[in-house]
């Protein structure tokens, strides 16, 4: 697929780009807005590329990849993904042991990594392009992925290579392409994970990522999708959590009044808003807020409110988003000390629902996906970028509900210092043991360190480092007036603002404020929202889809592919998309965990016969553990529906 010899470069040149402009538009219009050159080409023999006189490669390109394909070991990892990253819950679990017995029993061997249905090939470099057609002939994956953060090389390669070649080869082998020529390794990382998240999450075991030419920027690109690799496996709910999510929600919605936040964008506010997270530098910020407390709107998140308490700072404003028992252990301890007078619950509608009558008023938004916004609330909008933390989320309904200058104190993202994860007083323990076992966690969990806020380095984790990327995320989309008064990680977009630099002249009215902002929103008395709820429809729309599902399991019995059977549950028909995208949220993610499972040990079988044969038995099992889950998911909304009347009645 390299270019034949007598065919002129301006020709082929423009015939590469004409191929271009027909199957990857996006890319050529990328590719023709490169006005100023950096780069040349070195022809033939030598044939590399020139970077202000620096050679890409150490000898010339066609042996460079000789010596590649030679050695690929050497240039390339192998990304395996453990079987228990399927997020597989208590219905889909017995498949496990199902599959070890079967193998077991008629003694097939488990391969140590994938050998068949490989979702993806990653090639980290285009440069001349002249390994392209014999990665695209070798590869098994469905997928080759061609990263190239200098655009420039691409244009030089197509004075070499046939592109039109590659791109008719990689149709005739079933094989699908796609570029990403970003620049810089974060955006090449996200990139990356778009790929997989929309392209086979469960298929990125087994994906090989071979590295062309050595680029600090590429290492970087892998070194960060790989560390962001935990979310992307593990960012999916499972049945058994919605069902837990869905109840605290229908209980919240039929015993409390409450105000509902939708993600919308409300009236701006033209004042300034704290939000106050629970990281270690929230105690030196104290004596800031209280200076400051009378000029500004506070919101507490989480675990913050009990030190803001004791600093005799009462927030107007305190956010919730986990649905754990001990968010109820701690805020109870707390308003039998301080009482909760003046402070407005905004909470997730699926916190558990012994919270929200510890306070006044309540706030409820929506999270996304989740069954509770898509099943009991599918008319109002959820409030964007409210994950993982819950500084993350207040920052999020902040910004929603019109506040455009916010300052983030004590939303660390990390720590100076290993053995100072939160702030004093954001956790109670009844023993010193108890403590230094919650110390020594957390010192494990800080396995990576980030640029600080206000320089240097501190530690973080994946979990804190997620919700770094998110505040980076969220502000990109919302660009408030974002002020980092953390003495934590670095956010970008937000701006580096000491404490101590603080300054304020109006004082606040924060009552009038929160009032003239409820009477945005909609409120509901006690019981009132759950007769909106359509279960009639849910409850037919499951029927629908199981029926549908089923019908698609048997037509890929015939195909012998777990690869093909995950894409076909997951590409509902255009006309009931929007419809049983209802009962998907519900159980699609375990419909997914169980297809992954069943793939998982499949397609580590060599011997074609033998996989056919864990193929079928895998089918069998499926068919099994998803007639459970429907069944379950029906009694599960039958019983809300009948929850539903006896709280209306």
């Amino acid at each position: 697929m390299t270019a034949q010899a007598q065919e002129p470069i301006d020709a082929l040149f423009d015939r590469n780009m004409d191929v271009f402009r027909e199957h990857f538009p996006a890319v050529a219009a990328r590719l023709e807005q490169i006005s100023e050159r950096i780069c040349t080409r070195v022809p033939a023999p030598d044939d590399n590329i020139s970077i202000d006189g620096t050679l890409l490669y150490p000898t010339n390109a066609a042996e460079w990849v000789r010596l590649q394909m030679e050695g690929v070991d050497q240039f390339g990892e192998r990304i395996l993904v453990p079987v228990a990253y399927s997020n597989l819950s208590a219905i889909g679990r017995p498949l496990l042991d199902d599959f070890l017995g079967f193998c077991r029993d008629h003694q097939y061997q488990i391969a140590s990594q994938r050998i068949h249905e490989v979702g993806f090939h990653l090639v980290f470099g285009i440069g001349l392009g002249l390994h392209v057609p014999q990665l695209l002939e070798q590869t098994t994956a469905r997928r080759l992925v061609l990263i190239e953060p200098v655009p420039e090389f691409l244009l030089l390669s197509m004075e070499v290579v046939d592109w039109a070649a590659i791109f008719q080869a990689a149709e005739e082998r079933r094989v699908a392409l796609q570029f990403i020529l970003y620049e810089k390794p974060a955006e090449i990382a996200r990139a990356i994970e778009h790929e997989v998240i929309f392209h086979g999450r469960p298929f990125l075991d087994g994906t090989y990522c071979y590295f062309h030419y050595y680029s600090w920027v590429l290492r970087e690109a892998y070194s960060t999708f790989r560390e962001g690799q935990r979310h992307i496996e593990l960012n999916t709910g499972f049945y058994e959590d919605e069902m837990v999510m869905m109840s605290n929600a229908f209980g919240n919605f039929a015993n409390n009044a409450f105000h509902q936040l939708a993600g919308k964008r409300y009236v701006e506010q033209k004042v300034p808003l704290f939000v106050c997270g629970s990281g270690p530098s929230l105690r030196a910020t104290i004596p800031e807020i209280q200076k400051w407390r009378d000029h500004v709107v506070v919101m507490s998140c989480g675990t913050s409110l009990g030190p803001l308490l004791e600093a005799g700072i009462r927030p107007d404003l305190h956010c919730e988003i986990e649905n754990v028992e001990m968010v109820y252990d701690i805020l109870s301890g707390l308003e039998g000390k301080h009482g909760f007078q003046g402070i407005t619950l905004v909470a997730s509608s699926t916190v558990q629902p012994n919270v929200p009558p510890l306070f006044e008023r309540t706030w409820f938004y929506q999270r996304g996906a989740l069954t509770a916004s898509t099943i009991l609330a599918p008319d109002v909008p959820s409030v964007k970028g409210v994950d993982p933390l819950v500084s993350n989320a207040a920052f999020s309904v902040g910004a929603t509900l019109g506040f455009r200058t916010v300052y983030l104190i004590g939303a660390d993202c990390g720590a100076r210092r290993k053995d100072d994860h939160h702030v004093k007083g954001a956790y109670k323990f009844e023993s010193e043991e108890e403590k230094a076992k919650h110390d020594k966690m957390w010192a494990d969990r800080f396995d990576r360190e980030v640029p600080g806020n206000f320089g240097g380095k501190v530690y973080s984790a994946w979990h804190l480092d997620l919700s770094r990327r998110m505040f980076e995320e969220a502000q990109a989309s919302v660009g408030v007036d974002l002020y980092n008064c953390s003495d934590g990680a670095r956010i970008k977009g937000a701006k580096p603002k000491a404490p101590r630099t603080l300054r304020f002249d109006a004082k606040v009215d924060s009552h009038r404020v929160l009032a003239n902002l409820a009477s945005q929103m909609k409120s509901f008395d006690k019981g009132e929202f759950v007769k909106t709820i359509a279960f009639d429809q849910v409850l037919d729309t499951l029927e629908e889809y199981r029926e549908w599902v089923f019908e698609v399991m048997k037509e890929a019995r015939s195909g012998g592919s777990f690869y093909d059977l995950f894409f076909a549950v997951n590409k509902l028909p255009t006309d009931r998309a929007k419809a049983w995208f209802q009962p998907k949220s519900f159980i699609g993610s375990s419909i997914d965990s169980m297809i992954w499972v069943a793939a998982f040990f499949c397609d580590r079988i060599e011997d074609l016969d033998k996989r056919r044969a864990v193929f079928d038995y895998g089918m069998e099992r499926l068919e099994e553990r998803f007639t459970v889950l429907f069944s379950g998911a029906r009694d599960f909304l039958t019983d809300l529906q009948a929850r539903a009347h006896e709280a209306s009645a």
